[in-house]
């Protein structure tokens, strides 16, 4: 979880909601005590359904979910579509129908 680095990330969370995805290898107890850290009280804990077990404020912040992911990260993914490879099953297919569209990231 990089989100310090990011450009106006505090204004980020003011403004908008971000929903953070465990990644395989991941220690949720890590990640709690970062968001934790960068803005108290935002977390709200998802079942692995995705629904809130916590009712939602209607405020920005930071929802952390528990999911089993797959182990491949954004960056990889458009590394894929730049070398001509099939991103199937690895984005859901109204993601990848844009990105072919649109011809993005090639």
């Amino acid at each position: 979880l990089e989100i310090e680095t990011w450009k106006d990330y505090t204004q980020l969370l003011q403004e908008c909601s971000l929903a953070i995805v465990k990644r395989p290898g991941s220690e949720l107890e890590k990640i709690n005590k970062v968001i934790y850290k960068i803005k108290p009280g935002l977390v709200v804990k998802l079942n692995k359904q995705g629904k809130s077990e916590i009712k939602d404020s209607g405020r920005p912040g930071l929802y952390l979910i528990d999911i089993e992911a797959l182990d491949i990260s954004s960056s990889e993914i458009r590394q894929r579509l730049r070398a001509g490879q099939p991103v199937t099953g690895l984005v859901p297919p109204g993601v990848e129908n844009y990105i072919m569209e649109n011809h993005l990231y090639y």
